[in-house]
């Protein structure tokens, strides 16, 4: 696969009104995908947390738990940026900061990984 060849409209498709998502829960990316890169996970087709939708889910975290998720390992959202690196997500303690960074595609750090999402 070329960068060219993603095709950003049907990749990751949400319904067009208003929805609810859930996910696993926990400080970190899903167990089970531990490792998994983004393309790992996306030719696997599994449905996995955008940028928006990881913003949402960490400030609910927050208010709930009163700390932020992604401490350790970072959640790779299902967005691309524009240079079709991944987007990761995180929060480091040492500043008091929530990232949404770049990554490389095909990153399999141990610690980090996608959040699957159950669309509703």
């Amino acid at each position: 696969n070329s960068f060219t060849e993603i095709d950003r409209k049907t990749k990751q498709r949400r319904p067009k009104d208003t929805y609810v998502f859930a996910h696993r829960g926990g400080d970190e990316p899903d167990v089970e995908h531990l490792g998994k890169s983004y393309n790992d996970v996306a030719s696997a087709k599994i449905v996995f947390a955008n940028p928006l939708e990881y913003l949402l889910m960490t400030g609910f975290h927050m208010w709930k738990h009163k700390k932020w998720m992604d401490q350790k390992g970072r959640t790779c959202a299902s967005s691309l940026w524009t240079d079709f690196c991944s987007v990761c997500c995180f929060f480091r303690h040492e500043e008091k900061m929530l990232y949404l960074s770049f990554g490389e595609r095909d990153d399999r750090h141990p610690d980090n990984g996608p959040r699957e999402l159950f669309l509703g």
